[in-house]
């Protein structure tokens, strides 16, 4: 995987846990996050994705790049105490670097869409957020690692990617860091 010394790749492959991962109607087996941790090598351009939103309309992560100088790709569920806890530090973080260029493009994959809905309904939130289909999943996991939830990846403004996992305590540093990228 040429991990060399990615801290959040090691953290994730030592501690996964079980009951954060998001194996809705698939097994996430070993293969298909060493084939996603190689689709998102850093440097390599991410995937494009294209996720409805709460009103139906496809929102395009490769555009929402462009317009941005950092997209943090973020996987979460809506019954995950991790991405509960890990919401109010994720909006002060986008307070602070939103008008910096920093965009986050929340994925859920919560295995029942209404749930996602009520939830985001009830807890809005000012970035993106966007609903991965059941029936898109399969490929979904080869092609982006969420091994847990959540799961950040941050990507440039031409949609490469600049870390492939970012450990939720270490996101601050990890901007503060990559500054060069708000310039």
């Amino acid at each position: 995987l040429d991990a060399k010394d990615e801290t959040a790749l090691n953290y994730y492959l030592t501690n996964y846990i079980d009951g954060c991962g998001s194996q809705e109607n698939q097994t996430i087996n070993s293969q298909n996050l060493i084939d996603a941790l190689k689709a998102c090598t850093p440097g390599k351009k991410a995937p494009e994705l294209k996720y409805p939103n709460d009103q139906n309309q496809k929102i395009s992560l490769e555009s929402t790049c462009k317009k941005n100088k950092i997209t943090l790709v973020l996987f979460w569920r809506s019954n995950c105490s991790h991405c509960e806890e890990f919401h109010p530090i994720l909006k002060s973080l986008y307070e602070k670097y939103h008008s910096q260029g920093l965009e986050v493009y929340a994925i859920s994959i919560d295995k029942n869409i209404e749930d996602w809905k009520k939830h985001i309904q009830a807890k809005p939130s000012p970035w993106i957020n966007v609903y991965a289909p059941i029936q898109e999943r399969n490929i979904l996991v080869k092609q982006y690692p969420s091994p847990s939830t959540p799961t950040i990846i941050a990507l440039d403004s031409k949609g490469k990617v600049i870390s492939r996992l970012i450990v939720r305590s270490k996101l601050e540093n990890f901007l503060e860091e990559n500054k060069a990228y708000f310039k």
